[in-house]
């Protein structure tokens, strides 16, 4: 293993996340495939390319899951007897023969009798959901579902690493830890996960912009990307071009609000059945409609921007500015 990796250490964090700019790493890999609930492609390449600052500071969710990483590793081994080696703080392997690929692991399985593997530390609030199909393993519990999120991260560090098989410890709740049945590597998924990952880091080494998408983290990585407006320039662009997306916004618009029409008329409804009573209630399904107490708030000021549409002659003066 060895001779294929570099080991790239860090003292600190931001020599971590330094590192992690020079290529695309295990946590990356979600993102870059479409599958992270938590970042968009664009947000990613904006952190990249140096556009958008990475947190400066640790969220408490990260945070606290660093903590708990070697309680969770050294548990993990005493459940187990299996020993893990662990490649130590902020330290960052990268792939020789792909160089764009990055891991950061928690632990490397190297005297498995199945060969080499990682393990995975996670943290989790709720727990893992059960599979649809009711599926139960070979001692007869429930299988979980594991998200897909987390099936492509642990398959790109198998793929840094040259691993065959990864282990995932969860910790539930802070009360209650969970490994989840033996992930094995399939070859057949890495390849064009390799081909996606490649073709990004070219446009982040490019500067090309990713596509945008309708997801809302994309619409929440271009406010980040562009915050501010430079006042009197305006982008020329072709009329039918604009024609269609305009076409295509207004349609959007009064089908969103023909939808909330309904919800409004469908909600109205139920509380005029409702009165001054908790609920309403059916055969095996119920509404209710509580009095709910609501807290003071304050807003701080700030900057935000606001898209709006122009019309006629109102349009002309705006570019003339």
């Amino acid at each position: 293993m060895a001779s294929e990796l570099d080991e790239l250490e860090g003292q600190n964090r931001e020599a971590w996340l330094a590192h992690r700019k020079t290529g695309v790493g295990s946590s990356d890999a979600p993102v870059v495939l479409g599958v992270s609930p938590y970042l968009s492609e664009l947000a990613l390449w904006a952190v990249k390319t140096g556009q958008v600052q990475d947190e400066p500071q640790e969220l408490e969710r990260m945070r606290w899951g660093r903590l708990l990483e070697p309680l969770i590793r050294g548990e993990y081994e005493l459940r187990t007897g299996r020993e893990v080696l662990y490649p130590g703080p902020w330290t960052t392997l990268r792939s020789r023969t792909r160089p764009w690929m990055l891991a950061s692991v928690d632990g490397l399985l190297i005297h498995d009798p199945e060969g080499l593997g990682i393990l995975e530390c996670k943290c989790s609030e709720r727990g893992l959901e059960p599979a649809d199909d009711g599926e139960r393993d070979d001692q007869g519990q429930v299988v979980l579902d594991i998200p897909e999120h987390w099936l492509v991260q642990t398959h790109h560090a198998m793929d840094v690493v040259g691993a065959t098989f990864a282990d995932i410890a969860v910790l539930v709740g802070g009360a209650r830890l969970v490994i989840l049945p033996r992930i094995y590597r399939e070859d057949t998924f890495l390849e064009p996960m390799r081909l996606l990952e490649q073709a990004f880091f070219q446009r982040v080494q490019t500067g090309t912009r990713p596509e945008v998408d309708s997801s809302e983290l994309s619409r929440a990585a271009l406010s980040l990307l562009y915050p501010t407006h430079s006042p009197g320039v305006w982008v020329d662009v072709d009329g039918t071009w604009l024609d269609q997306v305009d076409q295509q916004l207004q349609q959007a618009k009064a089908d969103v609000k023909e939808a909330e029409a309904r919800v409004t008329a469908s909600g109205n409804a139920l509380k005029a059945v409702i009165g001054d009573a908790e609920g309403v209630r059916g055969a095996g399904l119920s509404y209710s409609w509580k009095t709910q107490p609501r807290a003071a708030y304050t807003v701080e000021a700030g900057v935000t921007r606001t898209l709006r549409r122009h019309l006629g002659k109102l349009a002309k003066a705006q570019g003339r500015k």
